[in-house]
C-alpha cells in the first residue's frame, strides 16, 4: 500500500513543477484526477435559444446575458429553469443598450453591471427591480474611459471600485473608481516581436479573461490563445505566479499578426471561482473545424473544465459529454450547469451534470 501511494505521489510531482527566475512559473502536463461526466439536457416551454455571453448564479437565480436578442439580460429559476424576467432593452432610446459588452455582478448588493460600448458606460441593473418590473430600464451608470476599449473583462471589487481588463498602453488590468477615473494600472503585455498590421491584431493575440478573488484580493488572468493563466496580487500590483499547461498552446500567426483560425487552437474561454476552486472553461481544439452545416465550417466549443485550487495548483480535469458556451457551479444542489446556444437548440439551453464528490469532500 505504501508503494502504491508513493508511485501516485511521484507521478503527480513529475507532471507539475515550479521554477523562479523573474517570475514564479509553474508548468504542468496533467491533472491528478481525470473524470468524464454525462449530463442531462433540460427542455422547458420557457426555453429561449440564444448565444449566452456570461452567466451568474445568484441565490436561487441564474442570470444570463447575451448579445443577439431584443433584450440583453434573462433571469431563470435555477431549480426548474423557468424564465422569470428579462431586461436590458437594446436600442438608442434613453437608458437602452446600444452595443452590449462585458458584464459583472456585485453579489453583495445584487446589482448587475453591463458595458455599453455605444455609450462607453457601465449600466447598473438591480436584480430585484428586474424581477418586479417587466418594463424596467436602468437609471444609474458609470462612464468609463473610452481608451480602454476593447474591454477584455469586468469585475466589481467593492461599492465604488471596478477592475477592467484591457490592453491600453500595453497594461492589462485597470482599476477605476465610480467616477470613471483610472486609479491604477497593473500588469504588462510582452514586447512586440513581429510587425503587426495594427494594434488591434496585437491585442487579439493576447485576448484574455479575468476573475477577481475577493478573499485574498487577487485576480486571475487566463488567455484565450495560450494555455496560460497568471495570478496578480492587487495589494502589491504584481504578478505572483504563472501557470503553463497542459498542452503548450500558442497561436499561429499569419501576415500582419492575425491569428490563423485554420490551425490555431483555443485555450481558456472563461473562468469562475467559488470559495475553494478555480474553474477554467478549456477548449484545446482548433478554433474552427469542418461540419455538416450549410457553411461547411463551425466554431468549436469547450468540453473540459480544468479545476485548480485558488493558488493555481491543478486539482481535476472534467471531460463533459457536450460542448458548451457558458456554465455555473451550484454546490448547493451539487450540480454543474452548462449552457448551449441557438446553434445547439435541439439539445436545450441548459444541461446538468453531477458535481464531483471528490471536490465536495476535499
Amino acid at each position: 500500500m505504501y508503494i502504491k501511494y508513493l508511485v501516485i505521489f511521484l507521478l503527480v510531482i513529475s507532471s507539475f513543477s515550479c521554477s523562479k527566475k523573474n517570475d514564479v512559473i509553474c508548468e504542468f502536463s496533467k491533472f491528478p484526477i481525470n473524470k468524464e461526466l454525462e449530463g442531462m439536457s433540460i427542455f422547458s416551454k420557457d426555453s429561449i435559444y440564444f448565444n449566452p455571453h456570461k452567466v451568474f448564479l445568484v441565490d436561487s437565480l441564474i442570470v444570463v446575458t447575451t448579445y443577439d436578442t431584443e433584450k440583453c439580460i434573462y433571469v431563470f429559476n435555477k431549480n426548474n429553469f423557468k424564465l422569470l424576467a428579462s431586461a436590458g432593452h437594446r436600442g438608442r432610446g434613453p437608458n437602452e443598450i446600444i452595443t452590449p459588452g462585458y458584464t459583472c455582478l456585485d453579489y453583495k448588493n445584487k446589482n448587475f453591471f453591463m458595458q455599453d460600448w455605444g455609450r462607453a458606460r457601465l449600466a447598473s441593473y438591480s436584480i430585484d427591480s428586474i424581477l418586479n418590473n417587466s418594463n424596467y430600464h436602468y437609471s444609474n451608470f458609470i462612464i468609463y474611459p473610452r481608451i480602454l476599449d476593447p474591454i477584455e473583462g469586468l469585475e466589481v471589487i467593492n461599492d465604488s471600485i471596478f477592475l477592467i481588463g484591457g490592453v491600453y498602453e500595453r497594461a492589462m488590468l485597470f482599476v477605476i473608481n465610480n467616477k470613471g477615473d483610472i486609479v491604477r494600472k497593473i500588469g504588462r503585455l510582452p514586447e512586440k516581436t513581429i510587425n503587426y498590421a495594427n494594434d488591434l491584431m496585437y491585442n487579439i493575440q493576447y485576448s484574455f479573461r479575468i476573475e477577481y478573488i475577493p478573499n485574498n484580493d487577487r485576480v486571475i488572468v487566463c488567455f484565450k490563445h495560450f494555455d496560460i493563466f497568471d495570478i496578480y496580487d492587487l495589494k502589491t500590483n504584481k504578478k505572483i505566479k504563472r501557470y503553463k499547461g497542459p498542452d503548450n498552446i500558442e497561436p499561429e500567426l499569419v501576415s500582419g499578426g492575425m491569428v490563423n483560425t485554420n490551425v490555431s487552437r483555443y485555450a481558456y474561454q472563461d473562468i469562475k471561482i467559488d470559495d475553494k476552486y478555480l474553474y477554467c472553461m478549456y477548449n484545446g481544439e482548433k478554433m474552427i473545424k469542418k461540419t455538416d452545416n450549410e457553411y461547411g465550417y463551425g466554431a468549436t466549443w469547450p468540453t473540459e473544465l480544468h479545476i485548480h485550487d485558488l493558488n493555481g495548483k491543478p486539482v481535476m480535469n472534467i471531460k463533459l459529454d457536450r460542448g458548451f458556451e457558458e456554465f455555473v457551479i451550484d454546490k448547493e444542489t451539487k450540480r454543474i450547469i452548462t449552457l448551449g446556444s441557438a446553434r445547439n437548440s435541439n439539445e436545450g439551453l441548459f444541461r446538468v451534470y453531477p458535481y464531483p464528490e471528490e471536490l465536495l469532500n476535499n
